[in-house]
């Protein structure tokens, strides 16, 4: 691979750069478990971009107006972005999670905010917010140790001047989230951000694959669709337990389950009459079919928007990343009761799920109201989009900078002047003290001074 450096895991047989979701099948979602094959890509992206002198100087002379970026683990693209000298848009797939929304000005502390990985919504308790603290240090020195690092050793291989990338990702003229405010946890967002989320959410369509069509149109009962993104791709170890342990909890139920998986010749034998699997499932005309009455989800959050909008109740198995926090979201919301964890999900629990949930009408009510909410948070955005934009090129945005990218950690919350006013407060209490035992003994020898004089 390119300078010897990157693993030959990170390609597939055509040569193109991938990632073998399996490493997140078999890791609990903690920062600490992140596979370092992430870093390696990050480095093979940062090679290609800084070492290709051609591709800067093409992009140059087309003379662009802005340019959008990904700000997900993405120092490099901070950088390279830079060296186009025009306005630059940043974008936020999952939202201002993690320290990319400390540095862009989105003030997150871990008292009040749900952390990234963490499996915790709103803290509530000490040992909540201890825990949200650690994850919160973790992605820190995981972003600043690690993956930045990595980026600018790289930079500073082919550029004179390394830019400072936390100032590049404090002075954006504009960010666009991906996600939405209903599928996030509150947060304090600075006021350059815009969200977009569901954005390419729309109404169910005609399902063009007439088997799949047929299969739910001449349903007797209630259809279940069981999908889970790029993380079923691989169909490894666990992806086909998963499989197999989901036909086998509804092949006993009155339903009928649509399953996205590319099964082996020995699964298909396995398939009960009312399953469907299929390669590649049109989420949202299915999620919007009159038949389908639950989504068993990873919780993505392209699929965690598109459940809401078209008001799916929800069984959540989480796999990593931004996952886990999204289904927490959703039972705060009230249309999602269960979370399983992948690796351990037995289909009785999963049949015992599917059958409460399909009797909850409490799960319905919430699904439709915040699906009426976010369709009609919808209505204009494309406009407001362009508006935005359009505002970020003309007028650019360093008027509403916030200055958080300047401050380390310490800085950032304020323990350096918790530090000095623990000091401060010691300091007089010594002082304090001292004079105390002075003047005591002053007292105590007072009436012997006065006998003496006397």
């Amino acid at each position: 691979m390119k300078n010897g450096s990157i693993q030959s895991h990170n390609f597939n047989e055509f040569g193109e750069v991938c990632m073998d979701n399996n490493i997140f099948w078999m890791r609990k979602r903690r920062f600490w478990t992140v596979p370092l094959s992430i870093i390696d890509m990050n480095s093979l992206q940062c090679e290609t971009l800084l070492g290709d002198p051609a591709l800067l100087s093409m992009l140059q002379a087309r003379n662009y107006s802005a340019v959008i970026i990904d700000l997900f683990t993405n120092s490099c693209g901070m950088i390279f972005s830079s060296l186009l000298k025009i306005p630059t848009i940043g974008f936020l797939q999952i939202g201002a999670v993690g320290l990319e929304g400390r540095y862009i000005g989105a003030l997150n502390p871990p008292s009040v905010s749900s952390q990234v990985m963490s499996d915790l919504g709103v803290p509530n308790t000490f040992l909540e917010r201890t825990w949200g603290s650690i994850n919160a240090v973790a992605d820190w020195l995981i972003h600043n140790y690690v993956q930045t690092r990595v980026a600018v050793s790289i930079a500073e291989k082919y550029l004179d001047e390394v830019p400072d990338v936390y100032e590049l990702f404090g002075r954006l003229d504009l960010i666009i989230s991906g996600s939405h405010p209903i599928v996030e946890f509150p947060k304090y967002m600075p006021q350059k951000m815009l969200s977009i989320g569901c954005f390419h959410c729309r109404p169910a369509q005609r399902i063009q694959n007439k088997v799949l069509r047929e299969f739910l149109d001449t349903s007797p009962f209630p259809v279940i669709l069981a999908s889970f993104g790029y993380t079923m791709a691989n169909n490894g170890i666990y992806q086909r337990k998963l499989l197999r342990e989901l036909m086998k909890a509804v092949k006993d139920l009155p339903v009928r389950a649509v399953i996205a998986f590319d099964p082996d010749r020995e699964e298909k034998e396995l398939v009960p009459e009312n399953v469907l699997l299929v390669r590649w499932v049109p989420q949202q005309d299915v999620l919007g079919h009159p038949k389908t009455a639950l989504f068993i989800s990873h919780c993505g959050i392209s699929s965690t928007l598109e459940a809401v909008y078209h008001a799916a109740k929800v069984i959540a198995i989480p796999i990593s990343l931004d996952q886990g926090e999204n289904a927490l979201r959703l039972k705060d919301l009230g249309v999602l009761n269960h979370i399983l964890d992948p690796r351990v999900a037995k289909a009785e629990d999963v049949a015992k799920f599917i059958e409460d949930d399909l009797e909850d009408d409490r799960l319905m009510e919430n699904a439709i109201k915040f699906s009426q909410l976010m369709r009609d948070s919808l209505v204009g955005i494309e406009d407001i989009t362009m508006r935005r934009i359009n505002q970020a090129i003309k007028y650019r945005g360093q008027h509403l900078n916030i200055p958080s990218y300047k401050l380390n950690i310490f800085q950032f919350y304020c323990l350096d002047v918790a530090l000095f006013f623990l000091v401060l407060i010691l300091c007089c209490a010594k002082v304090s003290l001292t004079l105390f035992k002075r003047s005591y003994r002053y007292w105590r020898i007072l009436p012997v001074i006065k006998e003496k004089g006397e």
